[in-house]
């Protein structure tokens, strides 16, 4: 009691003494000194140890370890009540890439699962759904475990098409030929005309009820096949130019299909140009214009949106016309382009006689190009017209490897004085491999010469040899 002491920061704190007191006739043990404590601040900030995963200290500082990308930024924080130490932020791990959490009918991820950085897998057409695949491509800085592909959506159409039951009245299917699976068509008895078959691919092939022929029968309906179908259970009225002279039955084991989710519905085969052997010159006109045709005062046209030459089919002379001949004008796709490299998201969805601007994703440089979709497309599966352009680059490492430097010209890469070969500079792996600096090689370390097994012995003074460098001349003396 009544004594004075002198505190001191404790190192790597430092900072100016101060004397503190015990109170005079103090009698409690658990009393405070008094007096005011100096003001202790670091020195220098010790770097942790261990360091934390993900960073990794070097001659030029701190960086991201392997695995790892970011911008590394340092604090000087109190890590226990008596030390103080770095800590590191902003590295991020980076993971492999996975597949889109996305229910298509007609996409196939399966490939996708588990993509590696920098690395591609493709995104490939269901079956029985057919179509180019295209490439999904990982980015090497990719850091959402959940995902993170870039990728381009294939074009997937179904290939063929069902054939239609019951058969619509006036058709016949005519046996196959040997050695031969193409189904062919002819008109039945007490018709004329030649077949021809498209894909009509419409919402009532997606029904899961099963509908009948015109006029409730199941072979084709009643007498000449006029009127209206219907569908049993559903009470859904189908229209007569839905196919001529029948309606499709939807069969249930050929649709994937849910009460609640979106149907994959298949294609159906309709058929049409057989004719009733008669004297009838014409058939009614449909009492719904199909999308595409308008009439004018000189017979019909194609509808806004829509090009190409109408063309008026009577399946029967009961039947309501049918037009066929005009198409849609159609967006185009966008084009094939290393998703690492380019960035294509505007020509998404073309529209036809549009055009669009693709640039260069970052790290890689290069000029901008334009893609254009031709005016009056009709074709779905038509990619905007584009050239890549030729001065694609990426950009140099921020610090090069050990044995590479910059040459004279600033624009080449050489070996340094210790390392020999020719240097080479990269900007890819290989199709869908996304690197996203320069990648140099070539150059490897001069290495001392070994000492020769033949002067290894009493015979020889080849000590001047030893540690050789690389280009470098030594004597061997001969001792007898």
């Amino acid at each position: 009691p009544g004594g004075t002491c002198e505190v001191g920061c404790v190192a790597p704190l430092v900072g100016g003494g101060a004397n503190v007191t015990c109170p005079a006739g103090n009698t409690d043990p658990a009393t405070l000194i008094e007096g005011s404590f100096p003001r202790c601040e670091p020195s220098a900030c010790p770097d942790p140890d261990p360091i934390p995963a993900g960073y990794e200290k070097t001659a030029d500082g701190w960086r991201c370890a392997p695995g790892y990308l970011g911008t590394v930024e340092t604090q000087c924080v109190e890590q226990s009540a008596c030390w103080v130490g770095t800590r590191p932020t902003g590295c991020i791990q980076v993971t492999a890439c996975a597949a889109p959490k996305i229910e298509s009918c007609h996409l196939d991820f399966s490939n996708c699962s588990s993509v590696a950085l920098g690395g591609a897998c493709e995104v490939r057409c269901k079956e029985p759904y057919v179509g180019e695949p295209t490439q999904a491509a990982c980015p090497p800085d990719n850091a959402d475990a959940g995902g993170g592909l870039l990728w381009t959506e294939p074009l997937c159409v179904v290939e063929g098409c069902f054939d239609p039951f019951p058969f619509p009245l006036g058709y016949t299917k005519v046996p196959k030929e040997e050695n031969s699976s193409e189904t062919k068509w002819a008109c039945a008895q007490g018709y004329e005309g030649v077949v021809e078959t498209w894909c009509n691919f419409t919402e009532q092939a997606c029904m899961k009820n099963d509908i009948v022929a015109p006029g409730g029968g199941e072979q084709g309906g009643g007498e000449g096949g006029a009127g209206a179908g219907n569908a049993t259970d559903g009470g859904a009225d189908i229209a007569e130019d839905v196919a001529p002279q029948a309606v499709v039955l939807a069969v249930q084991r050929d649709m994937d299909s849910t009460n609640d989710g979106p149907m994959c519905c298949p294609a159906v085969k309709a058929l049409y140009g057989c004719k009733e052997l008669s004297s009838c010159t014409s058939c009614p006109l449909p009492r719904v214009v199909p999308p595409g045709y308008v009439r004018a005062q000189g017979g019909w046209q194609c509808a806004p949106g829509f090009v190409g030459k109408p063309v008026e089919y009577c399946a029967s002379c009961g039947s309501v016309m049918r037009l066929v001949g005009c198409s849609e004008i159609r967006d185009c796709v966008a084009p094939h382009a290393d998703p690492c490299v380019f960035d294509v998201s505007t020509c998404w969805s073309l529209p036809s006689g549009s055009s669009c601007d693709i640039i260069v994703r970052y790290p890689f440089a290069g000029s901008a190009t334009v893609a254009y979709c031709p005016v009056n497309n009709t074709n779905a599966a038509r990619m905007a017209r584009w050239i890549p352009p030729a001065d694609v680059a990426c950009l140099d490492p921020p610090a090069p490897p050990p044995g590479y430097e910059k040459a004279a010209d600033g624009e080449r890469w050489q070996c340094t004085e210790d390392h020999t070969g020719r240097a080479e500079r990269r900007c890819s792996d290989g199709p869908g491999a996304c690197l996203a600096e320069a990648a140099l090689s070539g150059c490897l370390p001069k290495r001392p010469c070994a000492m020769a097994p033949e002067v290894a012995n009493c015979t020889f003074n080849a000590s001047a040899c030893e540690g050789l460098p690389a280009g470098g001349v030594c004597a061997v003396v001969y001792e007898p």
